[in-house]
């Protein structure tokens, strides 16, 4: 058992020499671009998106998720990627009010919800 246990060890040493070797001679082949501290490297632009509504406790989610409510998410741009979005903020006693909004690569983007209360009948 000892013996297969370092043959595995052995097989597994190869294996990941060959896969860095592969990865080495493939950046090479590209000239470096990218690979290592000295190549360059590529960052998409950062997109935002601010929620600002006035009902603090009202909760806000981005295509059918939460992210937090209107308190948290109006002190910060929130990540998102570029495209089409759904935006729903809702609360309690409050109708839930929706937008579509388009995010453009690099664009940060402040949308103001402002929630309708609904009518109490005694």
């Amino acid at each position: 058992m000892r013996r297969f246990a370092q043959l595995v060890a052995a097989w597994r040493a190869r294996r990941t020499g060959t896969a860095l070797a592969a990865v080495l001679a493939l950046c090479a082949l590209v000239g470096g671009a990218g690979c290592g501290p000295g190549g360059p490297t590529v960052r998409p632009e950062a997109q935002g998106l601010r929620i600002v509504c006035t009902v603090d406790d009202a909760v806000v989610l981005i295509d059918e998720r939460p992210v937090g409510t209107a308190a948290l998410v109006r002190e910060r741009d929130l990540p998102i990627l570029p495209g089409h979005h759904r935006v729903e903020v809702r609360a309690e006693r409050f109708f839930t009010r929706y937008a579509d909004v388009e995010i453009a690569p690099g664009a940060r983007v402040k949308l103001e919800v402002t929630l309708r209360p609904k009518l109490e009948v005694p």
